[in-house]
């Protein structure tokens, strides 16, 4: 999220995507790398957020920013572009900033 995705970011992710979709570790870290490739070649979060919108319950939407914020705690520091970006995909996504929070909340366990 921030142009340094930690071994622990990366890991995390591939957890996460493994229990989510079922993949295995060789599937999540295909996957990983196919979407690593598309984010370098565009600079808008749009394009993706719009198919989440379309094809995705408002559950399914503060599960996955529940999964961004897995993921940026992953090595242990939440830097302010971190936050920053899950703030604006929730607003892309239009997960109310109530469930932004409590997302975060479960993952720090609170």
């Amino acid at each position: 999220m921030h142009g340094d995705f930690s071994a622990d970011e990366r890991a995390m992710t591939a957890h996460l995507l493994s229990r989510r979709f079922a993949l295995s570790a060789d599937e999540a870290g295909e996957l990983i790398g196919r979407a690593e490739a598309r984010a370098r070649s565009s600079a808008q979060y749009f394009p993706f957020t719009n198919s989440l919108n379309t094809n995705m319950s408002i559950d399914d939407k503060i599960e996955v920013i529940e999964m961004l914020w897995r993921i940026a705690y992953a090595d242990g520091n939440l830097d302010a572009f971190e936050d920053q970006l899950i703030r604006q995909v929730a607003g892309l996504l239009h997960v109310p900033d109530r469930d932004r929070m409590n997302a975060r909340r479960r993952v720090l366990g609170n």
